[in-house]
């Protein structure tokens, strides 16, 4: 397995690693950076991991995830030998945009 990070979950994990820097500072941030690189890397051993979203029937990818903590959540999808990261979400944005994020994936 290889894992792929997207332009959009490379974005939005940059968006949170702001965020977290600015609002809680540089320990609480690299402990977050340090379990997303964790759980992705465990996903080269385990691509099935995270839990199927829901919503994935109406979508063109089959999207899994899995919870960093109560405000994170990673996304991403199978295909082949290839694990693809598609977004870093922290829930306290409108929840609805998940949805609309990943119908955007191409």
């Amino acid at each position: 397995m290889e894992v792929i990070w997207t332009k959009k979950a490379i974005e939005s994990f940059k968006e949170l690693a702001f965020y977290l820097n600015n609002s809680f500072g540089k320990d609480i941030t690299a402990s977050i950076i340090g379990k997303v690189t964790r759980r992705v890397n465990d996903l080269l051993r385990n691509p099935l991991l995270g839990k199927e979203y829901e919503s994935s029937n109406f979508l063109k990818y089959e999207f899994r995830f899995f919870v960093i903590n109560k405000q994170t959540k990673v996304f991403y999808f199978i295909q082949g030998e290839f694990v693809y990261i598609v977004l870093v979400f922290d829930v306290r944005q409108d929840i609805r945009r998940i949805h609309e994020m990943l119908s955007s994936i191409k």
